[in-house]
């Protein structure tokens, strides 16, 4: 039965071809190859602005554009991706980037057989059932969200008897956000951040990936004059500046990604809200955080399970994450003892993270990073292991240390 349905379908795709590219990219494409003309108001191709990321995404199959009868190419950057292109360019990306994925190869047919039911239910385009498959597989689209990638259409304008739905901005950011997850996500349910101006706007499920794909570089937002960026979550996107997004994703594993191991904001807390279940948010300044659950809150220093009772709009706070998940609210200089049990070797920035033992009952486990040669940083004695401390933390980061 399945296979009668397969049949069916890559006969009305043969109709169309300009509807779906075909399943196994054609490496060896370029830019200069697609024959369409990118912007109707710059009839030179090479001038286009997106022309070096179609060309980077052509080249490594990635992309390949829409077959015209004669054997020629068109990309057509400028229409809307649908999702059912947006997953094949996600899948086509993450299986050649160096990323750790399993190989992908789109004319096996075992995975689409193991998710044949999905696929069937979901009216997908044969074409498409290796990718989509790949998709599920490994995480980066759940079957639900797969139910809404087709809508019934007209066979006698379209020659299909369902056509593709559009994606929407963040949408795609979740697929490639999950994919990329593993990889570059600092920690287990922490705190995530965006500055955004529409961050409102932006939904909790897409909200973690895209603060991820900000944060490691992959996508930046839309400028405005006065030096913010608003993300514009519900739009469509276009071809192009999904290339754009593949690309990035693509050349990120080749670059070594270079950040601080915390983040740190002061300010007065507004729109504080639990509007969803466990999922608190609430801003400083412009930024908009979302607190998911997990790692280790301190209040004051303190472990506190409850801690994020501790933000409350109008408070003035001290607000710090770090890649330990270990989450800091603040609203004074902390001071403190200890034992320091462990020191992470100082990153690119010069701050070494220490692990130190409360003289607490529960003997509980904090760290704290510091750079001695920060200003206003003061050092008394030595840094090592076992070594009793007196220390003042401003946040993630001691400002003084002593030994006792």
């Amino acid at each position: 039965m399945m296979r009668n349905r397969l049949k069916t379908i890559l006969c009305l795709v043969c109709v169309c071809l300009l509807v779906f590219p075909a399943a196994t990219p054609v490496f060896g494409v370029s830019a200069s190859d697609f024959t369409d003309q990118f912007d109707p108001y710059q009839p030179d191709n090479a001038s286009y602005w997106g022309w070096s990321y179609i060309d980077t995404a052509a080249r490594e199959g990635i992309i390949e554009g829409y077959e015209q009868p004669g054997g020629t190419r068109i990309f057509l950057p400028r229409n809307d991706v649908t999702k059912q292109e947006a997953v094949t360019m996600i899948v086509n990306t993450i299986s050649r980037a160096m990323l750790g994925y399993p190989a992908f190869d789109p004319s096996s047919a075992a995975l689409s057989e193991k998710w044949a039911e999905t696929l069937t239910a979901a009216n997908i385009a044969e074409w498409a059932y290796p990718y989509v498959s790949y998709a599920l597989e490994n995480g980066f689209l759940t079957s639900e969200e797969a139910l809404l990638f087709m809508e019934p259409s007209d066979p006698e304008k379209t020659g299909l008897a369902f056509v593709s739905n559009p994606a929407s901005r963040e949408e795609v950011i979740t697929w490639v956000g999950r994919a990329l997850w593993k990889r570059y996500a600092k920690a287990e349910g922490s705190v995530f951040s965006l500055t955004y101006t529409d961050a409102d706007d932006v939904s909790s499920v897409a909200a973690p990936y895209l603060a991820l794909l900000t944060r490691i570089g992959i996508i930046e937002g839309i400028g405005e004059p006065d030096g913010t960026y608003h993300f514009d979550p519900k739009r469509t996107l276009t071809r192009v500046e999904f290339a754009v997004i593949c690309t990035n994703v693509f050349d990120r594993p080749k670059h070594t990604l270079t950040e601080p191991g915390f983040t740190s904001a002061e300010g007065v807390v507004t729109a504080r809200s639990d509007a969803e279940a466990e999922i608190v948010t609430f801003r400083i300044g412009n930024a908009k955080y979302y607190y998911y659950g997990g790692g280790t809150v301190l209040v004051n220093g303190a472990v506190d399970p409850d801690g994020f009772a501790a933000v409350r709009n109008g408070d003035t706070i001290l607000f710090s994450t770090d890649v330990d998940s270990q989450i800091r609210i603040d609203d004074r200089v902390v001071s403190g003892t200890g034992r320091i049990v462990a020191i992470r070797e100082a990153d690119a920035f010069g701050y070494q993270l220490l692990s130190i033992v409360l003289p607490d009952e529960a003997g509980t486990t904090v760290k704290y990073y510091i750079n001695p040669a920060a200003d206003g940083v003061s050092v008394t004695g030595s840094i090592a292991t076992n070594q009793s401390i007196a220390f003042l933390a401003d946040g993630a980061t001691l400002v003084e240390l002593a030994n006792n």
